[in-house]
């Protein structure tokens, strides 16, 4: 439908009545936004969306800067990308695709939540019930915002690692809770059926998943560590 009011504007213009057509599509009733349609959204609702577009009803729907509204969408910290369309004569389509939080970062006393690109897209209001894995001790966060993609090598190394470790057949018989990243090279797992951390770094964490997985096939459970199982220093398992 664009395309033919595009194709319409083109004639008038070039046969003299370019001022008319701009007037009629401008101000006629009939292409005033009377309904702003959001899709996608689970969080968010229908209204902060719509809100965020920066469009009003009675706006022109022919004329509505779909590019920039599309852009003050994206700046909502829970959007990842938005897209907003026209739907002739008197609506508007907002499409949202919304980030989903995978982790919870410790910053202090505060609780926030993730998504897998360190984007902070929620700051939980209370500890009780917070989104596994805690991701824990890492460091020169400085002062972190909600909306905020943060710059922690240790942070995206542990999400890299938590992303890689649900593929695991081991991840299927234990109950992750915290992931301390101490540094990109030490990352420190624990979790509520095991006595003891698992160590992980150095970025092959395929590799020394499933030489966990080979262990613990082997052995038929655990390892019988206390302290701690470090999985860095290929192709040793080093179990204290």
């Amino acid at each position: 439908a664009w395309r033919v009011f595009q194709g319409v504007f083109v004639l008038a213009v070039l046969g003299g009545g370019s001022y008319a057509l701009y007037h009629h599509l401008r101000e006629s009733p009939e292409y005033q936004v009377r309904r702003i349609i959001v899709e996608g959204n689970v969080r968010l609702s229908v209204e902060e969306v719509a809100a965020a577009t920066g469009i009003a009803m009675g706006d022109s729907v022919v004329f509505t800067p779909t590019g920039a509204a599309a852009a003050r969408v994206e700046a909502l910290p829970l959007v990842k990308r938005a897209e907003v369309s026209r739907r002739f004569p008197d609506e508007v389509v907002v499409r949202v695709e919304e980030r989903v939080a995978v982790a919870t970062l410790l910053a202090g006393n505060r609780a926030l939540e993730v998504d897998e690109e360190a984007v902070v897209v929620y700051e939980a209001a209370s500890t009780s019930n917070l989104r596994q894995p805690l991701i824990s001790y890492v460091p020169d966060l400085g002062v972190v915002e909600v909306g905020e993609q943060l710059d922690a090598p240790a942070l995206l190394e542990a999400l890299i690692l938590w992303r890689t470790f649900q593929d695991f057949a081991i991840a299927q018989r234990l109950r992750i809770s915290e992931i301390a990243a101490h540094d990109p090279k030490d990352l420190r797992m624990y979790f509520e059926d095991l006595p003891f951390e698992v160590r992980w770094g150095r970025g092959n964490y395929a590799e020394q998943g499933e030489r966990l997985d080979i262990l613990w096939k082997e052995l038929g459970g655990p390892p019988p560590c206390e302290e701690y199982l470090d999985l860095r220093f290929d192709p040793d398992l080093i179990c204290k």
